[in-house]
């Protein structure tokens, strides 16, 4: 019987799986490429078995369905990374619209919590189409590409507010689903060379400061673990999530009465 798979189709999330066609359990893998939510939706519908989740979308289908987080292939940013940019008209003390590729994001969400927390902007209008340049205030962008003459580096501002890095993504199943072999799955699908920690240096040709320099970890560890709690309750007294949410680790036993229970 197959492993349905489902992972959202956002750039970001393509090393998960790079090496699927590679994999000695392609023949055993059905795979979908869909929006953040709809990944969570079909775990919750049990049309797959295993979901690349994000933060909120692991918070939208938890009072429906028990499910365990893979400690396996995950993705945070501590620092400076690249990896969500957002670029803005300089000189800006308001925004009246700002262009997302894909709206309802995860990215999105940090973006906005990012520039209202730092920086005290609160979009008017976020748009899904980019248009003209000329007609927006800021637009986002994954791994610095097309980014313009100011942008933010939110993971890096994020670190800097909140102190914690930023977990953006990790595998998720059932509670039921208990084969081990789903972690040896996992890890023969991801990037080839991916490494658990890499190091992010910037390239650029300002000498009047030194380039920054951060993190990209690829890897569910204690300390992505405790950046994913605080982040989940970040998300609910922002009124962002309904609930305060658990963090349920594949492998650990949630029994009532268990010491292991949360």
């Amino acid at each position: 019987m197959k492993i349905r798979i489902a992972v959202p189709n956002a750039p970001i999330f393509k090393p998960f799986f790079e090496e699927l066609e590679n994999s000695i359990y392609k023949d055993s893998i059905d795979i979908v490429y869909v929006s953040e939510m709809k990944a969570a939706e079909m775990l919750n519908a049990r049309t797959v078995d295993l979901s690349l989740l994000t933060p909120v979308a692991y918070s939208s289908i938890y009072k429906t369905l028990d499910l365990r987080i893979l400690p396996t292939v995950a993705l945070a940013a501590r620092g400076y990374s690249e990896l969500y940019n957002l670029s803005l008209k300089q000189g800006l003390k308001s925004i009246n619209s700002i262009y997302f590729p894909q709206r309802g994001s995860y990215a999105e969400i940090i973006s906005l919590i990012v520039l209202s927390e730092r920086y005290e902007l609160e979009p008017e209008k976020v748009v899904a189409d980019k248009l003209d340049e000329k007609s927006i205030d800021a637009f986002f962008s994954y791994y610095g590409e097309d980014t313009g003459n100011f942008t933010i580096d939110l993971t890096e501002d994020w670190l800097d507010t909140f102190e914690f890095m930023l977990p953006i993504a990790f595998w998720v199943v059932p509670s039921e689903f208990k084969d081990l072999e789903i972690l040896d799955l996992v890890n023969s699908i991801k990037e080839k060379d991916l490494q658990m920690i890499e190091t992010v240096d910037e390239i650029t040709d300002n000498q009047n400061y030194e380039p920054r320099q951060g993190e990209i970890q690829w890897q569910f560890d204690d300390e992505f673990e405790k950046a994913l709690e605080e982040t989940l309750d970040l998300l609910f007294y922002r009124f962002l999530i309904p609930e305060l949410i658990d963090v349920k680790v594949f492998g650990r036993d949630y029994e009532k009465g268990s010491d292991d229970e949360l």
